[in-house]
């Protein structure tokens, strides 16, 4: 079951890190699981990962998916990131 769905423009750097960041922080501690996915512009899901969020952590979980998301995804270009949490 999803709780919430972030898609951004994974080629924006630190514009992407503070969407996720926003996205994440009014979630609290509803959150228990994170998952990202790099897609091409044709929806094609490239790269995926899950993170696991232990209570009072949210923040730091945050900072690595935005960190990911800017390794992962390369070269810039038509390129989304989907975050999806799960309480």
């Amino acid at each position: 079951m999803q709780d919430g769905v972030l898609v951004v423009s994974a080629s924006r750097g630190g514009a992407c890190c503070e969407a996720v960041r926003a996205f994440l922080s009014p979630m609290g501690q509803r959150v228990h699981v994170v998952e990202a996915k790099l897609t091409e512009a044709d929806g094609v899901v490239f790269a995926s990962e899950l993170w696991t969020v232990d209570r009072g952590e949210l923040s730091g979980v945050a900072e690595e998916i935005a960190t990911w998301i800017v390794t992962q995804s390369g070269e810039p270009g038509d390129r989304e990131a989907v975050i999806m949490i799960r309480g």
